[in-house]
């Protein structure tokens, strides 16, 4: 990507933005799911942020700290649409014909990391999709 000689940008602040880079930058030894959720989308951060809150919860329910972590991101998931993330992923991951979730990264063709790189792009539901040469052979 060039940079920027001048200018300003204009976006509201709560405008999506997905790039998705003609080799995408993913991590070859991780699970596709964990591939996915790895992304810095506020909805991938809410998830993360309430599986941490829910399994310290689970360990010591009674600690009125982690009570207001697990509800603070309770709420978290709920502002950013989170719920449906996981249904909406294996949903894009099946149309784009990938199968085995468990398989790693580094298992996979270019084409298919293609696939999950532009999967995870799909499922941060950006106002706008940038893709470098998606239809390039990888």
């Amino acid at each position: 990507m060039e940079s920027v000689d001048a200018g300003t940008i204009k976006t509201p602040k709560q405008y999506r933005i997905s790039y998705l880079a003609q080799i995408p930058e993913l991590d070859p030894d991780l699970p596709i799911m964990d591939a996915i959720y790895h992304g810095d989308s506020p909805v991938f951060q809410a998830i993360r942020q309430y599986e941490r809150a829910l399994a310290a919860y689970t360990k010591d329910p009674l600690n009125q700290a982690k009570t207001d972590a697990y509800t603070k991101a309770d709420a978290k998931m709920t502002q950013e649409d989170a719920w449906s993330a996981e249904t909406d992923i294996k949903t894009i991951l099946t149309q784009l014909h990938i199968g085995d979730l468990t398989a790693r990264v580094g298992s996979l063709s270019g084409g298919q990391q293609k696939r999950v790189g532009l999967a995870q792009v799909l499922i941060e539901s950006p106002d706008l999709l940038l893709l470098d040469e998606p239809t390039r052979p990888y």
